[in-house]
């Protein structure tokens, strides 16, 4: 089983998909230094912050060629991002992320001592302007407990509104907000030891298939390996805007004659039916 497995991965390592170089704003290099079948590297906060694409954009390449990988949760282990409110008092606060991308399907609330029941909601933002409902529950802390998550189906968007209903009562003194998301790992073959490198950062990245998702056995033992600090890649090349946006002017002429002709051709129009 081995054998096929190394085997298939041999092959599985010719694979190339959509893969330009230029296309790509960044890169982090992997060490392997033991060869294994299969290795595993977790996608920290790092790694969605330099993703356009909600992780479909990332590529492994060894030797410019396209190594094929597969993107697994882990349940019970959790990526986490912590914040502070602007303002600790307030029933209602926005907190930015700083990028788009995070996936998170919690939030723990750190709140001052005292005994308390609310309901809370929370909605989420692209651009902290429109904003949708992601999910809604309780917090409270009694004399038998204390429940202070909240969880709602996961999320990527930059921006979290959370809300708490006080009711009559004081408002409640958050101090602190945590964000966590189920953790995922990249898992790829590393039959061979040396450099391979991690792409990412192509907003118009479609997210790759590759047969090695589908063949590998789940229960195989993947050994973690780590990334190194994120780079600039060199031969990145960002994409040319429109022309209507390298030339606002020029269209803005063009539109204000057509409206004129257009003005023109209307009057003319309406003297020559005048005139019948």
């Amino acid at each position: 089983m081995r054998r096929l497995l190394l085997s298939f991965i041999s092959a599985a390592n010719l694979v190339r998909a959509d893969f330009d170089i230029q296309h790509w704003e960044f890169r982090r290099t992997i060490e392997i230094k033991q060869p294994a079948p299969v290795s595993a590297m977790v996608i920290d906060a790092s790694v969605y912050r330099a993703s356009r694409a909600g992780l479909n954009d990332l590529r492994i390449i060894r030797n410019g060629v396209e190594v094929p990988y597969r993107l697994r949760t882990l349940p019970g282990q959790r990526e986490e991002l912590e914040f502070y409110p602007t303002s600790a008092q307030t029933t209602s606060f926005v907190s930015d992320i700083g990028f788009q991308g995070f996936a998170y399907n919690r939030v723990d609330l750190s709140i001052d001592p005292g005994m308390f029941w609310r309901n809370a909601e929370i909605s989420t933002s692209g651009d902290g302007k429109m904003w949708t409902f992601a999910g809604q529950g309780a917090i409270s802390r009694t004399a038998k407990r204390e429940q202070l998550s909240i969880e709602f189906p996961e999320q990527w968007n930059r921006y979290i509104r959370i809300t708490v209903f006080n009711g009559d009562d004081a408002p409640l003194v958050i101090r602190r907000i945590s964000l966590s998301g189920t953790r995922r790992v990249v898992e790829f073959p590393t039959a061979a030891a040396g450099s391979y490198w991690l792409y990412s950062g192509n907003e118009s990245a479609k997210q790759p298939s590759y047969d090695f998702a589908r063949v590998t056995e789940t229960s195989i033992e993947a050994p973690v390996v780590f990334l190194a600090g994120q780079e600039l890649n060199p031969s990145y090349r960002a994409p040319s805007k429109p022309w209507t946006d390298r030339n606002p002017l020029i269209l803005n002429i063009v539109l204000v004659v057509a409206v004129a002709v257009m003005g023109f051709i209307t009057l003319r129009f309406l003297r020559e039916v005048r005139a019948r």
